[in-house]
Parts: structure tokens; sequence; C-alpha cells
């Protein structure tokens, strides 16, 4: 089967940056392009009561539906196609060690495609930031949970396991260098070629006098890239895409991150 997966990190509402009209942006990006598997980041309060979790319904999209602890906040959700795909199981995990607004998590399903009841394991995460040696010490544990997790929905029957999310490091670190020893890779790797050779990354958008936000995007090479979609297990990616649609640079400083695969 044909699997198409998106990633993309929202831009929390934290820096003087509401949320309205770009979550109309962004609810522009995901349905055009239309992912099968969308995996979100930075999904503060107030995007859970954007556009993008209705809209998103509306469109035939379901949310994964992990038990949280009382009072819980799922920053990290993950959200797939109910015409394609029936939950079988879903959970959370919030990682150990450094955890800014307890936002640095995995959100896990294993889905069955309704076609041909293949299993497939998907995850939605967002990694540690901190730029340093702390940082990359607390980003090689979340790879070590995360791993852990993609194992045993290996384990539970999927024969392929997909994870999109805000790594915080590029290819060459040591936390994907971790993953990738263990069989995980990113699919800017398994590619046959790069649409764009464009980093995931650029500066924040900024506010003019209208109070709409603009960007353009990074003109850092595809290498620097923060913003990641791993695949494990048996499965091939054929096309790999950093989506700079002008709403999706204004929206947010990650572009979202698009691939294909076949299953």
């Amino acid at each position: 089967m044909e699997l198409k997966i998106m990633t993309s990190n929202v831009w929390a509402d934290v820096f003087g940056n509401p949320v309205e009209g770009r979550d109309d942006n962004l609810v522009t990006v995901y349905l055009r392009w239309r992912p099968d598997i969308l995996c979100l980041q930075e999904m503060h309060p107030h995007w859970h009561e954007s556009a993008v979790p209705a809209q998103l319904v509306q469109k035939g999209y379901a949310a994964a539906e992990p038990i949280l602890a009382p009072g819980a906040l799922n920053y990290t959700p993950l959200y797939y196609r109910t015409e394609l795909f029936r939950p079988v199981k879903a959970g959370f995990h919030l990682y150990t060690g450094p955890n800014d607004y307890d936002s640095k998590s995995v959100t896990w399903v294993l889905l069955q495609e309704k076609a041909t009841g293949t299993l497939i394991g998907t995850m939605a995460t967002h990694l540690y930031h901190e730029s340093n040696e702390y940082g990359n010490a607390a980003r090689v544990q979340n790879c070590t949970e995360l791993l852990e997790i993609a194992k045993q929905l290996q384990k539970d029957g999927a024969v392929a396991v997909f994870c999109g999310g805000d790594m915080n490091c590029n290819n060459a670190s040591q936390p994907l260098t971790l993953l990738r020893q263990s069989g995980m890779t990113c699919a800017a790797l398994l590619a046959p070629k790069l649409d764009t050779d464009i980093c995931s990354w650029h500066d924040s958008p900024v506010m003019d006098e209208q109070g709409v936000f603009h960007a353009t995007a990074s003109t850092l090479p595809n290498d620097q890239s923060l913003d990641h979609i791993l695949a494990l297990g048996s499965t091939v990616c054929t096309r790999y895409h950093v989506v700079t649609d002008q709403e999706a640079l204004d929206a947010t400083d990650h572009c979202p991150v698009f691939t294909v695969f076949q299953v």
C-alpha cells in the first residue's frame, strides 16, 4: 500500500505569536497535501481550541485517543484518515528527564488498513530542545525510549513503524545515529532523491502592522533539518518533500515534511 505521512511543528503560542490566522493557514496546507498520517508538535492549549482539530475531523481525520494522566495535555497528537484505517490500540509516553511544559512526548497508535488488514505502527514525537551537551544527552534518552515503543509495535504485528516529529537534531547527530544503528532511519536518507534540498526550519515569522505573520524559507541545506519522518521495518520511501507553501512559512518556524512510502 502507499502511505503518505506528514510531520508539522505548529509553533506554540508562547512567543507573542497568537494562534489566530495561523491555524487557518495550516489547515489549508494539511488539506492541500492530505497526508494519510499527520504528526503534530507544540500543540499548546490554544492550538487544541483552534480551527485545526475541528477542521481535520470534519475532513475525515480522527485523532489517536491514548489515555493521559488527569489534567495532562497532548502536545504531540497524531491524526489518521478514517476512511483508510481503524485504530487497534493507542498510547502516550511522556519522556523522562528534562521536559518543558511536559511537551516532549510520544503519541503512538497501531493502525489496521481497512482494505488489506495490514498493521502499521505510527508515532508522533517531539524531542528535547537545548542545543548543548545537556540537551544532546536528553535527546539520546528520548530516542532510547522512542525505540522501545517502536520495537513493541513491531511485536504487536506492525509490518512497519513510522515516526514523525521535531527531533531538534539533524541526521548526523548522536540521537539519530542511535536510531539508525537500530534500524530506524530518516526518510531523507531513504528516498532516492529529495524534492527540495532545503532545511525544514527557518527564521520565525514576523508580524506586520496589520497583525499578519510573514516568513521566508531557509537557505540552509536539508542536512540541517530538525524535523524528520523515520521508518522501521518493511517499507520503501519513494518521495521526500519539505513543504514551503507560503501559508506554511507564514504560520510557523518549521516547514512541514511530507513523505510517501510503499508498505
